[in-house]
Formats: C-alpha cells, sequence, structure tokens
C-alpha cells in the first residue's frame, strides 16, 4: 500500500495583485473561482476547451485547448507567465506528469483538486475494496485505498438515474480511457514525489451548492414531494458522510494562492462540522414544511437509496489542519445545506415528475419498520 506521510509546511503571506492561471476553469467551481479571484485584483488566465460567452470571463486571457487531448496550450500559458497555477481537473498521473513536465520551468507553485476519495474508508465505504473499518474522523496521514476503481460511480450515476425519476438528466457515463479515468491516488503519487515544483493539495469532499450538477439532495425532495413518508435502511440513517459547500472551496482556493510555502502540503476540505443522513433528511424536511414521516428498518427494500455502500463505515474528514493554517470557512453546514436546498427545490418540476408519483411511493412497507414524525422525530 502507498502510505503517504503529510508534510507540514511554514507559511508566510505575500501581498500584491498576481497572475493566476487556472486549468479547466469554465465549470461550476471554475467560475465561481474566476470571480472571487477578479474580486480580488488577480490577473487571469483560463485554459478550457470551448469559447463561452459567459460574462464572468470579460477581462480574462482565455486559451482554448482540450487538456486532455493536445499540448499545446503549454506555450501560450508560459508566455502568461503565471505567479501560480490552479488545476482543477488533474485526476490521474497522466495529467500531473503533464503537469510537473511543463510548468516546472516558468512557475514552480500549484494548487491542486483532488477528492477525498483517496481513503481506504472510501473504499470500505463503497465496497470496492475488502478490510477493517477505518477510524474517523479522516485525517490527512491516515490509510489510503490501494488503488482506484471507477465502479462504484458508475453504480451510483444508474441508481440515482432511478432515484430521480428523470426529473434531472444525468451526464452519461462515457467510456473511460487512461488520460480521462480517476485515478486520484495515482495523480497524488507524481506531485509528492517530485521535488520541481511545490504543491498545495485539496482532498475535496462532495460539492453542493447552487449550480452544481450533483444535485445530491434531489432525491430526497423529490420523494417528499410524492410521498407522505420516507424509509431509512437503519445503517443509511445513522451514516456520517462529509460535504464541501461551493463558496467555502472556492474561499480555500483563493486564500491559498498568495500564500508561500516550503514543501508540497494536503489539506481534507469539507464543511467543518458533518452530519448523519437522517439529520439531512430532517433539514429537509423542515425546509419543505413536510409533514411526512420518516421510517427507519433493519430491513433490505426495494428502491433503497442506501443500497449499494457499507455505511457501517462512516466518512467524515478532519479539516482541523486546515483551520488550524489559518483558514476560515465563510458558511457553516446549516447554511451550506439551506442555500443548496433552495436551489435544488426551485428545480423541483411538479408537472415533469408528475406522471412518477407512483414510482416514488412505497410499494412494500418493510418489517421492523420504525415510523417518526420528520419534524419533531416522535414516534408515530
Amino acid at each position: 500500500m502507498f502510505v503517504l506521510v503529510t508534510v507540514y509546511a511554514h507559511f508566510l503571506e505575500i501581498g500584491g495583485e498576481m497572475r493566476i492561471a487556472i486549468i479547466g476553469g469554465t465549470g461550476v467551481i471554475g467560475l465561481e473561482l474566476v470571480k472571487r479571484l477578479k474580486k480580488d485584483k488577480h490577473h487571469i488566465a483560463v485554459v478550457h476547451k470551448n469559447p463561452t460567452k459567459d460574462p464572468t470571463m470579460q477581462g480574462v486571457t482565455e486559451i482554448i485547448a482540450d487538456i486532455f487531448s493536445t499540448r499545446t496550450f503549454w506555450k501560450p500559458l508560459k508566455e502568461f507567465k503565471p505567479d501560480r497555477i490552479i488545476h482543477l481537473i488533474a485526476k490521474n498521473s497522466h495529467l500531473t506528469n503533464e503537469l510537473i513536465k511543463h510548468c516546472a520551468s516558468f512557475c514552480r507553485r500549484v494548487v491542486i483538486l483532488s477528492s477525498y476519495s483517496v481513503y481506504a474508508a472510501h473504499a470500505r465505504m463503497t465496497k470496492t475494496e475488502e478490510g477493517p473499518i477505518e477510524p474517523t474522523p479522516i485525517k490527512e496521514s491516515d490509510n489510503l485505498r490501494k488503488s482506484f476503481d471507477n465502479t462504484y460511480y458508475t453504480k451510483l450515476k444508474q441508481n440515482s438515474q432511478k432515484i430521480e425519476n428523470g426529473s434531472i438528466e444525468l451526464t452519461q457515463i462515457d467510456h473511460i480511457d487512461q488520460q480521462h479515468k480517476e485515478d486520484y491516488i495515482g495523480a497524488e503519487k507524481v506531485l509528492i514525489n517530485q521535488s520541481k515544483v511545490k504543491c498545495t493539495i485539496f482532498r475535496i469532499a462532495p460539492v453542493i451548492g447552487p449550480q452544481c450538477k450533483s444535485h445530491d439532495l434531489l432525491p430526497f425532495i423529490t420523494m417528499m414531494k410524492n410521498s407522505s413518508s420516507i424509509i431509512l435502511n437503519e445503517k443509511f440513517a445513522g451514516w456520517i458522510f462529509p460535504t464541501t459547500y461551493l463558496d467555502n472551496f472556492v474561499a480555500a482556493l483563493a486564500w491559498s494562492v498568495p500564500r508561500k510555502i516550503k514543501e508540497t502540503v494536503i489539506y481534507n476540505m469539507s464543511c467543518a462540522q458533518s452530519i448523519s443522513v437522517l439529520h439531512l433528511v430532517q433539514m429537509i424536511a423542515q425546509e419543505l414544511k413536510w409533514q411526512g414521516q420518516i421510517g427507519i428498518t433493519t430491513e433490505k427494500f426495494e428502491d433503497d437509496i442506501g443500497s449499494i455502500g457499507d455505511f457501517k463505515q462512516d466518512c467524515h474528514l478532519d479539516t482541523s489542519k486546515l483551520f488550524k493554517a489559518g483558514f476560515k470557512e465563510p458558511y457553516d453546514i446549516s447554511e451550506s445545506l439551506r442555500q443548496t436546498l433552495k436551489y435544488e427545490i426551485s428545480l423541483f418540476d411538479k408537472k415533469t415528475c408528475s406522471e412518477e408519483i407512483e414510482k416514488s411511493k412505497i410499494k412494500v412497507v418493510p418489517k421492523n419498520t420504525k415510523f417518526y414524525d420528520a419534524l419533531t422525530m416522535t414516534k408515530v
């Protein structure tokens, strides 16, 4: 097993305008980051595949290139003379090798987006690797998974597609080739085992917030809109999960840009507080003013949202290292979820989903199911 030793660094503030290059900067995270960096008066270049008319890009140097199939963007990127490079899609060793190879001669400081899925705890939860339950909250120095497996994400998307009743068109699962596959373990190994470029690596939990395309809360909203009860498996209800609010992550990226580091450093990135699935469902019920019931069962049942994971393994992150370094979270977990819920609720189109109402209703109530009032959690 690849064992990662987290390297702590001493930080020094530097001020003034900087030249920042963002690779993969026209997605949801990228555009919000551009807005933030423009607000901070930095000069920005963005490498992205397709020209965009988004007003956010006004005043930004655009380098149009497909980073997966061409290396031509490195020359204009070098001519931009960036002080920092932020790579938002360095998801495998192919991309990080290219990054180190080319930028070492003109930019010795990069910020990288990685994933909390590198941890062994995530592998246990997704049933992609066997082993004992890992301790939580997960620290940066904790065990990593042995290898990266895309199978779980294929199952997750297929399962979500069934649950969401077609109300949101999910991204099609494409063929995964060597350049596009997700292998954050391999990506991090390249960055850690070199000394030419100093890296800040963020191991980020799933991102929520307005404009995010994952729509993680929409399945619960759909069920509440279509039914008077929701049934959760007991283990899934108690599962504690990490989540990252979009604005918090953008703030963390902007915070990391002007800081000097002596060596590569890794941070967990999620909301400081994590909650259980049951707590999340209660919050959604309160926001919707849903007067339904939540059923908790130990039985397996049809269309169980939590059927594809081993939820004895919690996955919440220890973010104390990031906060001790000086980062301050703009939004706590309650406000993060509240803003996300407002956005997700606005997406719900009753007319579009009306013919799916019957599919959302509970067909057979599992044995040993205990029902509780969703707003008070008193037994009914």
